[in-house]
């Protein structure tokens, strides 16, 4: 039996993807805190018991919705108290790029040489 796919088309690229894909980027308590990195997010951040706590990246300090952003590296999720968004690795790349989450768990792959099930044609 074929796998379902879900096809993505921008500009730049089109990417076919499964969507089990981002379940199991989620899954990879690591890459959240790869992808945090790489943003360098995570280093401006203080630890407050099991999470790491700090300024929301969506929303400025000037905005009347800043709260904190809340990171639970040992669950891989994110929150924030703020504009009551949370997630995993594929939907802060996801929000933080303006990408769809199939396109950001390309992404991310793409970054950490992980494979994945998909084909990208540019």
């Amino acid at each position: 039996m074929k796998a379902p796919w879900v096809e993505i088309q921008t500009s730049e690229y089109s990417v076919k993807t499964e969507p089990k894909l981002i379940a199991s980027i989620n899954r990879k308590r690591t890459l959240l805190l790869c992808v945090l990195a790489r943003y360098q997010i995570i280093q401006r951040m203080h630890r407050e018991g099991k999470e790491h706590v700090g300024h929301c990246p969506f929303n400025g300090p000037w905005s009347p919705d800043h709260g904190q952003f809340r990171v639970t590296l040992s669950g891989g999720r994110w929150r924030c108290e703020g504009c009551h968004q949370e997630g995993g690795a594929v939907e802060f790349v996801a929000r933080l790029e303006s990408v769809p989450n199939e396109l950001a768990a390309v992404l991310i792959c793409t970054w950490f040489s992980r494979r994945w099930p998909s084909r990208v044609i540019r």
